[in-house]
């Protein structure tokens, strides 16, 4: 059984998290992430949450990048 991991959305601000895996398997998007370098291993930390479930500003290793909470509601995350 796999462990429960919080989402990216869930994490909150300025806590470092680990990427564990996509709850998602659409190609699409996960070619989408991988873009961004949002592949499992990599750090992670919420920056900024915009109020009303709006987007989340986010550093990826050492770039950031802004992201729907939705598409952040779909990241498991281990914090560190």
């Amino acid at each position: 059984r796999e462990p429960h991991y919080p989402s990216l959305a869930q994490l909150g601000t300025r806590r470092p998290a680990t990427l564990r895996r996509v709850q998602d398997e659409d190609a699409e998007l996960l070619r989408y992430l991988a873009g961004l370098s949002l592949t499992p291993g990599t750090l992670v930390e919420v920056l900024e949450e915009a109020p009303f479930d709006g987007p989340l500003t986010v550093r990826i290793g050492d770039q950031i990048e802004v992201i729907s909470h939705e598409l952040a509601a779909t990241i498991d995350v281990e914090p560190v």
